[in-house]
């Protein structure tokens, strides 16, 4: 059996494994939406979530090791069972950073070009103000 050294991180990530599931959602679909880049499937909370418990090199490698010795994924507890499901996708991280960054471009760019607005009118302003 597998167990993630640190029982606070292991029980933490557990939960958040729980909540990921709720309703009718299931792992597979959301690791699914991952994959395929499908922020419309994902909220940003869950993101930044998922950024957090994502499993470290020790980890995502004591997982593969399992699976290779063709370890039964049925006994695997929630967190693991979770990092289970990451391994499966590939450059998991960096899917998870392009998500959260397609979601908050919007945003961002909104709040830049509100402060260039006000940059751009400060400026005619004191420009004008010189005349």
């Amino acid at each position: 059996m597998i167990f993630i050294n640190d029982p606070k991180r292991r029980q933490n990530m557990a939960i958040f494994a729980t909540t990921l599931t709720k309703g009718t959602r299931k792992v597979d679909d959301v690791m699914d939406a991952v994959r395929n880049l499908r922020a419309e499937e994902l909220n940003e909370s869950m993101l930044i979530s998922m950024q957090e418990f994502s499993p470290n090199s020790d980890e995502t490698a004591e997982i593969q090791e399992y699976e290779e010795s063709n370890g039964d994924i049925s006994l695997l507890g929630p967190a693991e069972l979770y990092i289970h499901h990451l391994v499966q996708v590939p450059r998991y991280k960096q899917r998870v950073n392009a998500l959260l960054f397609q979601m908050r471009f919007g945003d961002q760019t909104a709040e830049i070009k509100k402060m260039n607005d006000i940059l751009l009118e400060t400026s005619y302003s004191i420009h004008n103000s010189k005349n």
